[in-house]
Formats: structure tokens, C-alpha cells, sequence
């Protein structure tokens, strides 16, 4: 079984990247846009990790404090497989923060908590900076031929990726935050069902990576909530 999850992983990530990369007119275009999308990236993760450890000290949890994880420092939270691969495949992950629901007064109000903290972590970065962009709209338009076309790119891609990995884990499907919040209020922890669910989850992840189905979701939601934030926000 693990034999056949790294070929399939290894298999899924180079047809993936080889998509991507065709997906722009020339090598040095993915590669700019790679640089540009990096901060996003280092910024989203961190944040979302930070969210679900701050969220359950919080709650009386004080193992996110022991391992070190009540920080925003990215190299406490991020996986450098995970990050290289979400760079040149467009998805991978961070260090997972561990938490123990069993110090929460309520442990399936702290659980369903604790999930939502990472996803509203990242719809509060994109809004910051949503209004960092508005101020400094008017410097970097002067600057627009210079350093101005680089600022405002990689400010829009620190927002739209902090929107898209929001809605990824809004997603029902485990080990996304939105399967844990689904499970809790339905209680589907320890039913046949959930088992099933976690124990194929990397081949159910894998095949709709490799089928795109995420990217056909997420990406038209994210761009229309990048066009809120930018109407009533940005311009």
C-alpha cells in the first residue's frame, strides 16, 4: 500500500507540474510567478497553522505551546517538501499542529473551533491585505514602471492565496478542516464511514487533484471573492 501511495504521489505531482508549468507562455513566466507567489505561500501557511494553536491555548490546550507552535515564525510551521511541492504543483501542506480536544470544557464546540480558526485565519489576511493594497495603490500606480508592478503582484497573490486555501479547507473531504467540522456536528467520528473515509483519503485526495477537480471548484470562487475585496476594499 505505501509502495503504491509514493508512485501514485510521485506520478500525480509530475503530471500536475507539467500542467502548470504549460499553463504559461514560457519557463521564465511560471518561474516569475513562482518567486512572486512564494511570500503568499510562507504567509498563508503560517497563518493557518498559527490560527488553529492560538485557537486551542485558547481553550485550555497547552500542547501547541509545549511544541513550540503559539508563533508566527514560518520556520516552526512550514514542511519544506510540503512547501516545494505546493510551489511547483500547486498544492501540498504545512506541519500539522497537534492539539488535544481533551482539555477543552466542550470538546465538540473546541473541536469544531479550533478547525474553523485556521480557515478565518486566512479570510483575515486576505482582508489586511486587502486594505495594505488600498493605501498603497496610489505610491505603487507612481511606480508602476519600477518596483510598483512587483509590489502589487505579490501583495494580490499573498491575498487570492490565502483565499483559496481558505475555501480548499472548507472542503468536506478528510484531512481537510471541513471533514473535521462536518464529522463533529454529525457525529460521524467512529462510524464505518468516517474510518473509510480517513483510510482512503490519500487515494480519494490524489484522484481528484489529478482530475483537477479542485482547481475547477475553488479557483472561480476565489477569483469571485478577490472581486469583492477589490470593489469594496482595494479600489
Amino acid at each position: 500500500m505505501e509502495f503504491l501511495k509514493r508512485n501514485m504521489f510521485f506520478i500525480i505531482i509530475v503530471i500536475v507540474a507539467v500542467l502548470m508549468i504549460s499553463s504559461f507562455n514560457s519557463p521564465k513566466e511560471w518561474l516569475l510567478n513562482l518567486i512572486y507567489s512564494m511570500p503568499g505561500i510562507i504567509i498563508a501557511i503560517s497563518f493557518r497553522e498559527f490560527g488553529h494553536a492560538l485557537a486551542s491555548h485558547m481553550l485550555g490546550d497547552p500542547t501547541p505551546s509545549r511544541n513550540g507552535r503559539l508563533t508566527l515564525n514560518p520556520l516552526v510551521h512550514i514542511d519544506l517538501i510540503g512547501i516545494l511541492i505546493l510551489a511547483i504543483a500547486g498544492f501540498g501542506w504545512g506541519k500539522s499542529v497537534e492539539t488535544d480536544s481533551s482539555y477543552y470544557m466542550n470538546r465538540k464546540a473546541g473541536t469544531i473551533i479550533v478547525s474553523f480558526a485556521g480557515i478565518l485565519m486566512n479570510l483575515l489576511v486576505a482582508i489586511v491585505f486587502s486594505f495594505v493594497l488600498k493605501f498603497l495603490y496610489p505610491l505603487l500606480e507612481e511606480n508602476i514602471e519600477s518596483y510598483g508592478s512587483i509590489i502589487y503582484t505579490i501583495i494580490l497573490s499573498i491575498i487570492f492565496i490565502n483565499i483559496v486555501l481558505m475555501i480548499f479547507h472548507l472542503l468536506p473531504i478528510p484531512p481537510l478542516d471541513g471533514f473535521d467540522i462536518v464529522a463533529e456536528v454529525f457525529n460521524l467520528k467512529g462510524t464505518e464511514l468516517y474510518n473509510n473515509l480517513y483510510r482512503f483519503s490519500f487515494f480519494i485526495m490524489m484522484f481528484l487533484i489529478a482530475m483537477r477537480v479542485f482547481s475547477r471548484i475553488i479557483t472561480p470562487i476565489a477569483y469571485k471573492i478577490l472581486g469583492l475585496l477589490q470593489y469594496y476594499i482595494i479600489f
